[in-house]
């Protein structure tokens, strides 16, 4: 039996196919350090590690994977190639072998050593013939930098060298941002990044350890020296091919094999987001990571009600137990472009009270240092946001909430300035009315299932999740707006006590958004 469906109108059908070439070099950032499902061979682990785009390495365009590091203890040995291991040896470690791919004959040990490391015959266990034209022992040196540096890092975020030189003896040296270290033959320590990508450059799983593995490149430091990775010294090394070390096999696709992935990759621009909130809003972010958070896709302004131009994307940061900030009211560093930030983003406020600073109480005070993008410049990767703030405005809060439907906490919420109520400041409204006399919303009234609870509560649940909103409260002159957690409301806490914040982020016109299933 084969059942037949009929699908309701206009239900988007959505299809996976294998991720291409051209595709993964338009976006490397996105793509490399992707664990691969489709390239199994030798029981390892795969991931996009490089596109060969400019044919430097002998085949344009493609896509070559690299195995996670494993504790497989391998002794190297010494081999002279001949036939298409000499010829791949040659490709793959080109500014070498165009002094000494000829001479075999007069070869050091260390390049045997890597010649070996090098040899497609070496390493048939890792080559599945159907998808592959080869595989070899770990990458050689001269790709592994050239894909390091075609993407951005967190840390070791250094543009890595490695070139030939035979002052002592014929090899590749290291340069970092275009200087030798220890005279190129290793790199100072803390240079990579053992987090990014998988950990696909050094470490394991986001860690150091004391471990290592064979770059397929002799070392200009000594006959016997080879490059390779020292995951304990975060660097790059020259140790002896006869000490016992660890290979990452790197394999070769043919022409045309696409790579599927473990994470579904979308790549969406703000137009596409402000036609579709609800399959965006809480969508996790791989392409901004400032100050370490995690951050999904909060808002998109499409008529520039908050100032920073119309469909301007906004990233909220996750709520993170250990972001914790209690509140000042003292404003003397505050800059001009501090509160006009503050007055864009609470404008029913800004229209009775932005001209009146003097006459401030200490929550609007506090609001403003909140709002104030000189506090919160940790999170502002200056080469994709305008700016960053310490959480959201609850002006923006209810409109991101009201473009998307919920499953639970269903209403329509409201954020009004509310003067005559107590004091200068905002109170709520649910489904048009006040809870509380617009103090606090009653439990319940939010949802913190829906969009990876991206507006209240964590992982599906409620519990002491307090965050605070970038807003005065009207309830009172020492309180600022919040989202509780632990009964799913909307509520005031007081500016001194410590709770969460949830940076905002700004981002510039024409950013892209990598967006990785979860």
């Amino acid at each position: 039996m084969c059942p037949l469906v009929s699908l309701k109108s206009n239900f988007e059908i959505e299809i996976t196919a294998p991720t291409d070439a051209e595709t993964i070099a338009e976006n490397p950032g996105a793509y490399y350090g992707q664990k691969v499902t489709n390239y199994t061979a030798g029981g390892k682990t795969y991931r996009i590690f490089y596109v060969d785009t400019e044919g430097k390495f002998g085949d344009k365009n493609t896509i070559y994977l690299k195995a996670d590091w494993t504790p497989n203890y391998t002794s190297l040995s010494t081999y002279t190639p001949s036939g298409t291991d000499l010829e791949i040896y040659k490709k793959l470690n080109p500014s070498w072998a165009a002094q000494r791919g000829s001479s075999t004959s007069s070869w050091n040990t260390n390049e045997e050593a890597a010649a070996w490391l090098c040899s497609p015959s070496k390493w048939t266990k890792y080559c599945d013939t159907s998808k592959a034209n080869y595989a070899i022992g770990s990458p050689p040196v001269e790709m592994y930098v050239a894909s390091y540096n075609q993407v951005p890092h967190e840390i070791g975020n250094n543009t890595l060298g490695a070139t030939y030189r035979a002052t002592s003896y014929p090899g590749y040296i290291y340069t970092v941002n275009g200087i030798q270290q220890n005279s190129g033959y290793s790199t100072n320590n803390n240079t990579l990044d053992y987090k990014g990508y998988n950990s696909m450059y050094c470490g394991i799983s986001g860690n150091t350890g004391d471990h290592a593995n064979s770059l397929a490149s002799p070392s200009s430091s000594g006959p016997e020296r080879i490059c390779d990775v020292d995951h304990y010294w975060v660097a790059l090394g020259d140790p002896s091919y006869e000490n016992v070390t660890n290979v990452c096999p790197l394999v070769a696709l043919k022409p045309g094999i696409g790579v599927e992935l473990e994470n579904e990759i979308e790549i969406a621009d703000t137009e596409t987001i402000a036609e579709n909130p609800q399959n965006y809003y809480g969508k996790k972010i791989s392409n901004y990571t400032a100050g370490g958070q995690t951050y999904r896709i909060f808002y998109v302004d499409k008529q520039n009600d908050f100032g920073d131009g119309a469909n301007t994307v906004y990233l909220k940061a996750d709520y993170n137990d250990n972001l914790q900030e209690s509140l000042s009211a003292n404003i003397s560093s505050l800059t001009a472009n501090d509160l006009a930030v503050y007055k864009r983003m609470n404008k029913s406020w800004t229209a009775q009270r932005g001209n009146s600073q003097s006459n401030w109480n200490d929550n609007e005070k506090a609001a403003a240092l909140l709002s104030a993008p000189s506090q919160w410049t940790t999170y502002c990767d200056t080469t994709k946001a305008n700016y960053a703030i310490g959480s959201p405005p609850v002006e923006m809060y209810v409109a991101s909430y009201n473009q998307v439907s919920h499953s639970i906490g269903n209403y329509t919420l409201g954020a009004t300035y509310g003067a005559a109520t107590s004091y200068p400041g905002y109170i709520y409204t649910v489904n048009g009315t006040q809870q509380n006399s617009g103090r606090y919303t009653n439990s319940n009234t939010l949802d913190y299932t829906g969009y990876n609870s991206m507006y209240c509560g964590k992982n599906g649940s409620k519990g002491d999740y307090y965050w605070w909103l970038a807003s005065p409260s009207a309830s009172d002159s020492s309180r600022v707006c919040g989202v509780y957690g632990n009964n799913a409301s909307l509520g005031t806490i007081t500016y001194g006590d410590a709770y969460g914040v949830c940076p905002l982020v700004s981002l510039k016109s024409g950013i892209k958004l990598i967006i990785t299933s979860e």
